[in-house]
């Protein structure tokens, strides 16, 4: 969330492409923490942590097998946009789950 823009000029963005990145990915946390706040009132903690904790491990398998996939050593710089997209989801579900409610669910372990 915070190295959004470093990565995706790691990636072969642009500083335009990193600066719309950083952008696009504030717009989701602020979306995905208003549905949790919405959300935790009516299916409670438990079945967010779970939910977001599973969504998170299927997506970082998804980026492991696209870049396992479609890695090239040859070139030294290359972006996917499927990994985008899931590191989009990636984020959207850490906000979901674990982002706004890690405060209060470590109250109640």
């Amino acid at each position: 969330m915070y190295f959004t823009p470093q990565l995706i000029a790691s990636l072969g963005g642009g500083p335009n492409m990193s600066l719309i990145s950083a952008i696009i990915v504030d717009f989701m946390m602020v979306l995905a923490g208003f549905t949790s706040i919405l959300l935790v009132d009516k299916l409670g903690r438990k079945p967010l942590l779970i939910g977001g904790g599973t969504l998170m491990f299927m997506t970082q398998i998804s980026v492991a097998i696209v870049l396992a996939t479609n890695f090239d050593p040859s070139v030294t710089v290359q972006i996917d946009k499927n990994v985008i997209y899931i590191v989009l989801v990636l984020i959207c579900a850490f906000v979901l789950s674990f982002g706004k409610h890690q405060h209060v669910s470590c109250h109640f372990i």
